[in-house]
């Protein structure tokens, strides 16, 4: 009888220990689910990092894009206006000569100086037309 309760209490042993093992085991493995979950909120807290920084950086090229753009058309407005400028004095040049020739200036003279300012006074009005776009373009922006 001896015998038996000793295999008896030693089967007891053995299954408590394996009773042990096993929760061990659980709490290893509930451990391990905790990391996982950890793991995967971190892992969706930096993707959502990295698409704000994506949209930040498309947001800044845009703008770098709309300010050059900006900047090109204040240059090219600033060359039409110059343009403008010398084409406003050459008429007024056209114009006081005229004057100044009188009658007794041959009429092809007068054909081609008319002609001339004509000429001068329509790329007048298309450098205009041209600034008001440019104007409108800016106000776009």
């Amino acid at each position: 009888m001896v015998a038996l309760g000793t295999e008896s209490q030693e089967q007891a042993t053995a299954a408590q220990e394996a009773r042990d093992r096993a929760d061990a085991k659980d709490a290893e493995l509930t451990t391990e689910r905790g990391r996982v979950a950890e793991l995967v909120n971190e892992n969706h807290r930096l993707k959502v990092q990295n698409d704000t920084l994506k949209k930040q950086v498309a947001a800044e090229a845009t703008a770098t894009k709309e300010t050059e753009e900006v900047g090109h058309l204040k240059r090219r407005n600033d060359e039409l206006s110059a343009q403008v400028v010398i084409l406003k004095n050459r008429i007024t040049e056209l114009q006081n000569l005229r004057s100044d020739q009188g009658e007794a200036d041959p009429e092809a003279a007068r054909a081609e100086k008319n002609q001339e300012l004509e000429k001068l006074q329509e790329a007048l009005t298309e450098k205009d037309k041209t600034i008001e776009m440019l104007k409108t373009a800016l106000n776009l922006l």
